[in-house]
C-alpha cells in the first residue's frame, strides 16, 4: 500500500499473523508532512510519502493506530455475514512478530489476546512511555507477538480479549471481549472508550467507572470468535454513558449506580435478565428481617414474592425484552407495622434500598 501527497485522518496498521521478525516503526506523529516505509518478510508493505496524518475535523478520530492480533478462524467453511455455529471448531492464526515503535505519537493500540491466553494487566496509563514491553510489563501467557514502545506516546488502548484477562488500575481503555469462554475481571479502572461485549463472555467490573457506551452485541456474523450470550457482574461500579442491546441473552447482576436516562438506551432486540439485590432497613438503618416482599409487573400482576433474611436482604430478577424494557414494575415491602413500595425499572441502581 502506498500513500502519497495526501491528507489522511487515520491510518490503521493491522497485523494478524506472521513468522518471527522485528518490525520497526519510527518517527510517526500527528500532522505532516511525514514519510514511512515498512515491510514484512511475507511481502506486506506500507509506504507513506509527503502526507499529513491526523484529524480532519474536531469530531473525528485521527492519527496512527496499531491493530495487532492473532485471529481466531473457523476451521470448517464459514460464510462471513452468517452466524458462526456455537459448536464450530476454531483455530488461531499465530503472530510471532515483535513490533517496535520508537519516537512516535500513536493515537491507539488494539491488542488482541487470543483463545487460550491468560493475561494480567496492571497500572497501564495512557501517555508517553520511555520504555514499555508487553511481555516484560504484563503477565502474559499464550500470546505469540510482542510490542515495545520507546519514547512513544499512546492516547488510548483497546484490549481485545478472547481468553482470560485481569485488568487493574487502567484508564483510557476500551474493553472488547470475544470468544467461547472469555473471562474478564476489571478492578479500580476507568473505561472511557466503551465496554463492547461481543462474545460468550463473563465480565466483572469492581470499583470501576464507565462513562461511555456498554454494548451487548451478537457478533457471530462478524467474527469467528463472536458470540451472543453475555454475563456482566458489577461490584460498586458507576455507569453513566449509553447502552445498546442487540443480542440473544444478557444477564446483569451485582451492585451498580446507573446514571442514565431512557434516551441513553438503544434497546434493539434480545432478552436481558437483571438481578436486583434488595436491602430493607428500619428508620435507624438497621436490617429488617422477615419482611414480606412482593413484585408486581407493569400490568399489576404478582410475579414474585419472598421474605428478607436475617440481614434484611432479598433478591429478585426481571426479564426484559425490546417490548417491555421501558415499563415499570412495583416492589412492595410489608412488615407488621408498615408497608412501602418502590418503582423498579431497567435502569434502577442496585442494591435497591428501602427504608421503613
Amino acid at each position: 500500500m502506498k500513500v502519497t501527497n495526501s491528507r489522511v485522518s487515520q491510518i490503521v496498521i493491522a497485523f494478524s499473523s506472521g513468522e518471527p521478525e522485528e518490525v520497526l516503526f519510527s518517527g510517526l506523529r500527528w500532522g505532516g508532512p511525514q514519510s514511512l516505509s515498512v515491510s514484512t518478510m511475507e511481502g506486506a508493505s506500507l509506504k507513506v510519502e509527503n502526507s499529513w496524518i491526523g484529524r480532519i475535523d474536531k469530531l473525528s478520530r485521527g492519527g496512527w493506530v496499531f491493530d495487532i492480533n492473532e485471529v481466531p478462524y473457523v476451521k470448517d467453511h464459514w460464510e462471513f455475514g452468517t452466524p458462526v455455529p456455537d459448536d464450530a471448531e476454531l483455530g488461531v492464526l499465530l503472530n510471532k512478530k515483535h513490533y517496535i515503535i520508537v519516537d512516535s505519537e500513536v493515537d491507539s493500540m488494539w491488542l488482541w489476546f487470543t483463545i487460550g491466553s491468560k493475561v494480567r494487566i496492571a497500572n497501564w496509563k495512557a501517555g508517553r512511555f520511555t520504555h514499555w514491553n508487553l511481555h516484560q510489563d504484563f503477565e502474559v501467557q499464550g500470546v505469540g507477538y510482542d510490542v515495545t514502545l520507546e519514547n512513544t506516546s499512546v492516547n488510548w488502548v483497546k484490549w481485545m480479549i478472547c481468553g482470560e484477562t485481569e485488568i487493574e488500575n487502567n484508564d483510557n481503555c476500551q474493553i472488547s471481549p470475544y470468544g467461547r469462554d472469555v473471562r474478564v475481571t476489571v478492578t479500580n479502572s476507568v473505561i472511557p472508550h466503551n465496554l463492547a461485549m461481543r462474545g460468550n463472555e463473563n465480565v466483572k467490573l469492581i470499583n470501576c467507572t464507565v462513562p461511555s457506551e456498554i454494548a451487548f452485541l451478537d457478533a457471530r456474523r462478524m467474527y469467528a470468535a463472536g458470540g451472543h450470550i453475555h454475563y456482566l457482574e458489577f461490584e460498586n461500579t458507576t455507569i453513566s454513558g449509553t447502552m445498546e442491546v442487540a443480542s440473544t441473552y444478557t444477564r446483569i447482576s451485582g451492585t451498580v449506580t446507573i446514571l442514565m436516562e431512557e434516551q441513553d438506551v438503544n434497546y434493539d432486540w434480545g432478552t436481558v435478565e437483571r438481578e436486583y439485590p434488595l436491602e430493607v432497613k428500619d428508620e435507624n438503618g438497621n436490617p429488617v428481617s422477615n419482611a414480606e416482599v412482593k413484585l408486581f409487573d407493569f400490568e399489576n400482576n404478582l410475579v414474585w414474592n419472598g421474605t428478607t433474611d436475617q440481614n434484611g436482604s432479598a433478591q429478585f430478577t426481571i426479564m426484559f425484552t425490546e417490548d417491555n424494557w421501558n415499563e415499570k414494575w412495583r416492589l412492595e415491602v410489608t412488615t407488621k407495622i408498615k408497608k412501602i413500595s418502590r418503582e423498579i425499572g431497567f435502569l434502577t441502581s442496585t442494591p435497591v434500598i428501602l427504608s421503613l
